[in-house]
């Protein structure tokens, strides 16, 4: 399985909020530990994925150095933006998780990971 595929999968299970093991693999698969991220990268998609603002953060500045973050809560609802430093075009990433604006978070890593993915 392909990283854009593995990232796609994982998506899937943390927005299906089920299948906790599948979600751990994936993670682990996604952010092995030469992937530059440390050995623990893939243990912070586990405590965000419940709540963790701490390792939401940390998995950010991780795996998006270069983006800066920015959440803010409405209607029950998180909105996440990635924004690139410099120069480059903002995209942003905006994903609703109703009342848990921390897997929000979550989501959002995972889906500009994604759309870099895309690029490559």
């Amino acid at each position: 399985m392909n990283r854009k595929v593995a990232l796609l999968e994982l998506l899937k299970v943390i927005e299906g909020g089920e299948d906790i093991r599948r979600m751990i693999d994936l993670a682990a698969s996604v952010f092995p530990p030469e992937s530059g991220g440390g050995p623990c990268t893939f243990h912070k998609v586990h405590p965000a994925f419940h709540g963790s603002l701490d390792a939401a953060k940390a998995l950010h500045e991780t795996v998006l150095p270069d983006r800066i973050w920015i959440i803010s809560a409405r209607d029950s609802s998180a909105y996440v933006a990635s924004i690139p430093f410099g120069d480059e075009e903002s995209h942003e990433i905006e994903t609703k998780c109703d009342g848990n604006p921390v897997r929000a978070w979550l989501t959002a890593i995972l889906k500009a990971l994604i759309a870099m993915e895309g690029y490559k």
